[in-house]
């Protein structure tokens, strides 16, 4: 009896273990930005009706761990707010050239795994004078109960409008060898990139020796990060030179 209850124990976790490790990962989002962003300093987020929290719930048997209680406008509004925008109590035509009327809605739920699934939530901002849509984004979420998977799309969906309001590329120098310097980039901006050009700037005791220009052919996702190598100039092969790369363009 006891050597059965140990198979079915082993069995249980095997399936669970099968799971976890064939457990799909959640769709790319998807952003449409069609006016520009950077004009906008006030937002209105629209209240939902039935907007409320959702429920604390124990996840994953055997281990204490509780979803929290949230409002999804909270945390557009408070997200927002960090980075400088003004959070309107109502749509008032008194700053309506540059504010941001933001709606959102729950669009679909799946399961990854026996144990965790993927939430969707949609964003929509509007021109609070015109009326027209200036972007949407779309991401899906993960986690072991739907609070946590819609907390982790609305965040995907928000850095992606800041992504879209603040584009850039970051840089830096993962590694330098004589003749090569391998660089890491990070796709800051709410579209695919497909080349990015950088300036390496050599320098020897602080003062600057050397510049060269460079274009890495490397397609990188919104949020994604990835390295790619660089060939040094002649001039400074095997030189052990202090090295900076600055972003110059990208498209």
């Amino acid at each position: 009896m006891i050597m059965a209850k140990k198979l079915q124990w082993m069995l249980l976790l095997l399936m669970v273990s099968a799971s976890m490790m064939n457990a799909k990962n959640v769709n790319p989002p998807t952003v449409h930005i069609q006016g520009d962003l950077s004009k906008y300093k006030y937002v209105y987020v629209i209240p939902v009706s039935g907007d409320k929290p959702a429920p604390g719930v124990p996840v994953n048997p055997g281990y204490i761990i509780y979803s929290r209680d949230f409002y999804p406008s909270d945390i557009i509004s408070g997200y927002l707010m960090k980075f400088n925008y003004t959070i309107l109590p109502e749509c008032s035509l008194e700053h309506a050239d540059s504010t941001l009327i933001v709606s959102y809605g729950f669009t679909g739920r799946r399961l990854l795994s026996m144990v965790k699934s993927a939430c969707t939530v949609f964003i929509q901002m509007s021109d609070a004078q015109t009326r027209e849509i200036v972007a949407s984004f779309e991401a899906e979420g993960a986690g072991y109960d739907e609070s946590f998977a819609m907390v982790e799309a609305i965040y995907t969906d928000l850095e992606l409008f800041q992504y879209g309001a603040t584009p850039s590329v970051k840089a830096s120098v993962a590694k330098c060898k004589k003749k090569k310097v391998k660089i890491e980039l990070t796709n800051k901006t709410a579209t695919t990139l497909h080349a990015v050009h950088v300036k390496l700037i050599y320098r020897t005791n602080g003062a600057v020796v050397h510049e060269q220009s460079a274009t890495i052919g490397r397609s990188l996702q919104p949020r994604q990060t990835g390295t790619s190598t660089v060939l040094r100039d002649a001039s400074v092969v095997g030189k052990g030179y202090d090295i900076e790369v600055q972003v110059v363009g990208y498209e």
